[in-house]
């Protein structure tokens, strides 16, 4: 059997169990009497063990098996737990993460050498158990041809009797709710109501192991029956809080046919699948040329006024936006998504750094676009070395100013209307905006005359210039001015923002604001010069008919009055094109805003709003100010989408 085919599911898995063991090992590292934590941590690190042995990955099942000897040790309270303990586990999880790394990307496999020898220095210490123990407890589940192995010779003369006689014999996977109190209870009950229906050849494990591993909840058994699969199954259903079954017939010794059946009567194995992220990418994009084709042929059935016509495009219209709907549905995902890898993170560089450092992580549970959320990762990143290395203070620093020996970086997501909103805020030292300030004269990014005229939020967005920085030395972490205005341009390009607050000797916060999917947005389609440009809608506040004298100059730049605010006013024709709008019937211009901030924009006219699909935009026009991206028209043209951000 190829078993490559797998590997693609197996690295998926085997990502997610270790982010899994991270998390529990920094629950371990604060509270090493957590059992619940500890006997996790055995599940994940079995589970794995387990679906590597399976898929031929031996240098992961190695290192996996020793790990979890470790675990069994501390477990049973063979020996102690310490950091000592902590740090090889942690060193563990890093080995395996190199290893599946490794296998996704079809590379040389390393043997992890150095890391058996600290896992069987830290066992050979003590008492070594006299007899070896199965190893099939009851949350492995294994392959049909490992428990044929494992018959005894006269459990494989009954199996090969009962096959040669025509019963139907089946290997049989039983899934028990993991709220269940009593498993060896429910496997007990299973056990007695099959026996008047068949033979029970082998049970793995045995009878009298099912349930003793806290936390198992599956066992399987070698059946043979008169009676077809489905009758079996509804024995099996009858006793409470069975989850799911696996059969797979057993036609001979030598060559089995597996044919699993999913059906579950109570939660489905089958409720969700995994799906490349690349195809959703695809699937988006054919959504979005869907889209673009059924615009064209709305506007040429505009042109013909067939009754027929009109009423089959309102529910092919209709079929598009529910399609766009769920596609666009399924490629929501929670931020937990991201948030859980950095615990560990933070852990690393806090003790790199010789601090103490708490991570809180609140609204993990927002959705929002998986390429969306891939693109964020970095800054994230970004902005929490920022706070580790230049907000959070040493221990004995913060214990002098009166604060926690500790320091707490809190890291939290949530909604503003249709925005989605990410906060990075620490409890450290705060910006001195006076040295920010210097740092940026140094460097050349501003000048002393400009910087006295700046506010002091002007002044902290120069630690979004190249270079700038406030660090005194170099570290592995920062220092070197990079960084921060890699994230603010990131976040700009996604059409978002980022703002600072800070308190001197309190902490700062950063605030990322992000729009909750950049691939089909809602526009206002406007005229300039013979051109069709797109607004982005959410950014659209108003659209108003300004008389030329409510117009006026200010320095260089054009203002006027909208009710009872002064607006800055600039002109599209002269900025796009460098001709001016002059119309004696009045200027039209829609109000726009981005971060608070609003102006006026001049227009030749307005067309009207539609839905567009976002195309990325190369070469001069992605540097260019002015343009987020483009979108395709009804008629075949190119529209761009212009940036507000570049007027406010």
């Amino acid at each position: 059997m190829n078993i490559s085919k797998y590997n693609e599911s197996f690295i998926g898995e085997a990502n997610e169990q270790l982010t899994e063991m991270n998390k529990l090992l920094l629950i371990l590292e604060k509270d090493h009497k957590n059992i619940d934590a500890l006997n996790d941590f055995f599940r994940v690190i079995h589970t794995l063990k387990g679906t590597s042995a399976i898929l031929g990955h031996m240098e992961i099942q190695n290192v996996s098996h020793l790990m979890e000897d470790l675990l069994d040790k501390l477990r049973s309270k063979e020996i102690d737990f310490n950091q000592e303990n902590i740090d090889i586990l942690f060193e563990g999880v890093d080995t395996l993460e190199t290893m599946i790394d490794n296998v996704a990307k079809e590379k040389k496999q390393i043997h992890g050498k150095e890391l058996i020898s600290k896992l069987n220095a830290s066992l050979i210490s003590e008492a070594e158990k006299t007899a070896d123990k199965e190893s099939n407890t009851a949350d492995e589940i294994l392959d049909l041809k490992d428990i044929i192995f494992m018959l005894k010779p006269e459990e494989k003369k009954t199996l090969g009797a009962e096959i040669k006689k025509g019963s139907n014999t089946s290997l049989i996977t039983i899934i028990i709710d993991e709220k269940c109190k009593l498993v060896e209870g429910r496997a007990h009950q299973i056990f007695r109501d099959l026996k008047e229906f068949g033979s029970i050849i082998r049970s793995v494990p045995d009878k009298e192991e099912i349930g003793i591993l806290e936390g198992s909840r599956s066992f399987q058994i070698i059946f043979s029956t008169s009676k077809n699969e489905e009758e079996i199954e509804d024995v099996i259903y009858q006793t409470p809080e069975v989850n799911n079954i696996i059969s797979e017939p057993i036609d001979s010794l030598s060559n089995q046919k597996v044919e699993e059946n999913n059906r579950s009567k109570t939660i489905s194995a089958g409720e969700t699948i995994r799906v490349n992220v690349q195809l959703l990418d695809a699937l988006l994009n054919l959504v979005g040329e869907n889209m673009i084709n059924n615009i064209q042929i709305n506007q040429i059935a505009s042109q013909h006024k067939n009754k027929n016509l009109d009423v089959a495009l309102k529910a092919s219209n209709r079929l598009t936006e529910d399609l766009q709907h769920y596609v666009l549905q399924m490629r929501m995902v929670p931020i937990d998504h991201i948030f859980r890898l950095f615990p560990r993170m933070v852990r690393d560089m806090a003790k790199d750094g010789d601090k103490e450092i708490n991570l809180v992580l609140e609204g993990g549970d927002i959705e929002m676009d998986r390429g969306l959320l891939d693109e964020i990762g970095d800054s994230l990143v970004h902005l929490l070395r920022n706070a580790i290395d230049h907000g959070i203070e040493p221990s004995d620093a913060r214990m002098k100013a009166g604060k926690e020996k500790a320091g707490t970086i809190r890291l939290s997501a949530h909604r503003d209307q249709s925005y989605i909103v990410i906060d990075i805020s620490d409890d450290g030292k705060g910006i001195d905006v006076d040295r920010l300030t210097k740092a940026a004269i140094e460097k050349g990014n501003v000048s002393e005359k400009d910087a006295e005229a700046m506010n002091v939020d002007e002044r902290l967005s120069l630690m979004f210039l190249p270079g700038v920085t406030t660090a005194k030395e170099i570290t592995d972490i920062s220092g070197r001015g990079v960084g921060l205005d890699v994230v603010y341009s990131k976040i700009n390009s996604l059409g978002g923002t980022v703002n600072i607050k800070t308190d001197v000797g309190k902490g700062t916060k950063m605030t990322i604001k992000l729009p909750p999917t950049m691939a089909i947005i809602k526009a206002l389609l406007i005229n300039i010069g013979d051109e069709t440009y797109a607004l982005p809608l959410e950014n659209v506040a108003e659209t108003v008919l300004i008389n030329h004298e409510m117009v006026h100059t200010v320095g260089k730049r054009d203002m006027f009055k909208l009710r009872d605010e002064i607006l800055p006013l600039f002109d599209l024709n002269n900025e796009f094109i460098g001709a001016s709008t002059r119309d004696d019937s009045g200027l039209s211009a829609v109000i726009v805003e981005k971060d608070s901030t609003r102006v006026g924009l001049i227009v030749n006219d307005f067309i009207g709003q539609q839905e567009i699909v976002v195309k990325t935009v190369g070469g001069e026009l992605r540097r260019s100010k002015y343009f987020s991206g483009a979108t395709i028209l009804g008629d075949g043209s190119v529209a761009m989408i212009i940036d507000v951000g570049a007027f406010t």
